[in-house]
């Protein structure tokens, strides 16, 4: 009977640790603070005002960027980079809003939708980004494209 008892209770501290190592927000809700948490949004900032340099700051220099369904991945700071400059050169107005946003140990994962537009037409797309933070840089990020 002792044994059902302690693994019970050792379920139930699983469970309330795990939870407490997560947090959700959403559209309504202030966001977190968590200096990850506040890392991305950094990102954000830089990402809507195309600063490059800025924006590139935050990534380690091995980050991983991919986007599914395609399947496509940039490996290391280089291939990140010539991305994000050929995406920045393309369009005049960047912006991204956040509806829902969960916050792990070193994980952030955001629901989000970005609209693009180069002045003659604008593109909107939903999507969900999964960010991965260690030593204060973004590591990778999975980007998943409605």
């Amino acid at each position: 009977m002792k044994i059902k008892s302690l693994s019970f209770r050792s379920a139930m501290a699983t469970l309330i640790l795990s939870h407490s190592m997560v947090s959700c927000v959403s559209a309504n809700d202030p966001p977190p603070r968590n200096a990850n948490a506040e890392l991305i949004d950094l990102q954000y900032k830089y990402y809507m005002e195309k600063n490059l340099e800025k924006f590139l700051s935050l990534y380690d220099d091995k980050a991983e960027v991919c986007f599914y369904p395609a399947k496509k991945c940039y490996q290391g700071i280089d291939e990140v980079r010539a991305l994000y400059k050929d995406f920045f050169g393309k369009f005049t107005i960047i912006e991204v809003s956040i509806s829902n946003r969960e916050i792990f140990t070193n994980m952030i994962k955001d629901i989000e939708t970005v609209r693009v537009s180069n002045g003659a037409k604008s593109i909107e797309k939903g999507g969900i980004s999964i960010y991965t933070v260690r030593n204060q840089k973004i590591t990778m990020l999975h980007i998943y494209a409605k």
